[in-house]
């Protein structure tokens, strides 16, 4: 699975990221499924590209014999 970004509006926006009158949060998905949140895009970009090369990191890792 590859790390995904998505940007979350209004109701889609969990609970606990609302605030302002336009909830509005980018949720980052890492090879592994789990969700992390982040407020800005720059932020959420910045941190898919760590967690993709981590994980091409820890793959060609697995390969080796």
């Amino acid at each position: 699975m590859a790390v995904s970004v998505k940007k979350l509006e209004g109701i889609a926006v969990p609970e606990a990221f609302r605030n302002g009158s336009t909830p509005r949060i980018f949720e980052v998905i890492d090879v592994d499924g789990n969700a992390h949140y982040r407020e800005s895009e720059v932020d959420a970009a910045k941190l898919a590209v760590a967690l993709s090369e981590a994980a091409k990191k820890k793959d060609s890792g697995a390969c080796k014999e």
